[in-house]
């Protein structure tokens, strides 16, 4: 009888935090040239994350979905027409591999980037995943979308339905 109370009682507050952590950003058509979204705060997570949005571009330049003020913490990036991720522990980054796939086809894609424990995840329009395993922690934080930051790879293309989850230990389950 107490843990249904309890549950009743925290369920609407576990659902209201989820809420608040899985906020939604709209970006359309960011020129390539000049045009970003600054993060009022940044996004870092010390545990398990993921980072989905959709994006179209026909751009072969190296252009940033996600940066991190050139901190050596995190990209998510397309680099000679695939996506790629970087994740660092802001000396170097020791996470860095590729999604064989070109995205530079001018179609939408949906990409997925995913961190859990030591697998980091890269999933193409809900293909197969392609994965690096890299001991080591590492807090990932990003402070820019659609640029690095004081860089000068802004994505040229659109960027939509971006979200980052923190992925790490629930309190509670439900």
């Amino acid at each position: 009888m107490i843990r249904s109370i309890t549950r009743a009682i925290t369920r609407p507050i576990i659902r209201a935090i989820r809420r608040a952590l899985e906020k939604t950003r709209y970006l359309i058509d960011l020129n390539g040239t000049n045009a970003y979204y600054e993060l009022a705060q940044p996004l870092s997570y010390a545990n398990d994350f993921k980072f989905e949005f959709e994006f179209s571009t026909s751009s072969a330049a190296q252009m940033d979905f996600v940066g991190d003020e050139n901190a050596l913490k995190l990209r998510l990036v397309i680099v000679s027409d695939k996506l790629k991720m970087l994740v660092g522990n802001g000396t170097t980054f020791v996470v860095n591999f590729e999604h064989p796939a070109i995205v530079t086809d001018g179609a939408i894609h949906k990409a997925l980037f995913r961190k859990s424990g030591t697998t980091y995840t890269i999933v193409l329009d809900g293909g197969a995943p392609v994965t690096s395993v890299v001991a080591g922690a590492v807090t990932p934080l990003a402070t820019h979308i659609g640029q690095r930051g004081s860089d000068t790879s802004y994505f040229n293309g659109i960027i939509a339905n971006f979200k980052g989850t923190d992925l790490g230990p629930q309190l509670f389950t439900t």
